[in-house]
């Protein structure tokens, strides 16, 4: 039986094409690279979604995840993407390591779930990409005209 699981059938894809597609990847950390680029582009949509919500709300204090204050760098912008990284990106590396890589699962995801058009599979990651750089530019414009005031 053919696992039905968006997520699931997401990575399988991913997988399947990377190594169909990466022959010079594929010897070396090829894990580890297509681990952090896809928790890089779902971490951008977890991101997305905090920031509609905080557009929906009109209420710039929503926070999904914990917020941390972080003063190791003197630039804000560089602690505020540490910070970022430690609440969003590392749980979402976590977690797809553990589903798919630990212990080789994705050969065993690779074999059940269905085999999805490569377009289909771009199309989302593309989705993900762009809705959070549209909602973070929204999100901006609105923040210097006041719309949280």
């Amino acid at each position: 039986m053919k696992k039905q699981n968006f997520y699931f059938r997401i990575w399988a894809n991913t997988i399947r094409y990377f190594l169909q597609n990466n022959q010079k990847l594929k010897n070396k950390n090829w894990k580890l690279y297509l681990l952090l680029l896809t928790s890089a582009i779902y971490s951008s949509g977890i991101a997305a979604l905090e920031l509609l919500l905080r557009i929906i709300f009109r209420n710039n204090e929503i926070m999904l995840f914990l917020d941390i204050d972080i003063s190791i760098f003197p630039l804000k912008s560089l602690n505020n993407a540490v910070a970022t990284f430690i609440v969003i990106g590392l749980p979402i590396i976590l977690i797809n390591y553990f589903l798919i890589f630990y212990k080789d699962h994705y050969k065993k995801l690779i074999e059940d779930c269905e085999n999805m058009d490569r377009k289909h599979v771009l199309l989302f990651y593309l989705y993900v990409i762009w809705s959070f750089f549209i909602v973070a530019i929204i999100h901006g414009i609105l923040m210097k005209n006041g719309w949280y005031s």
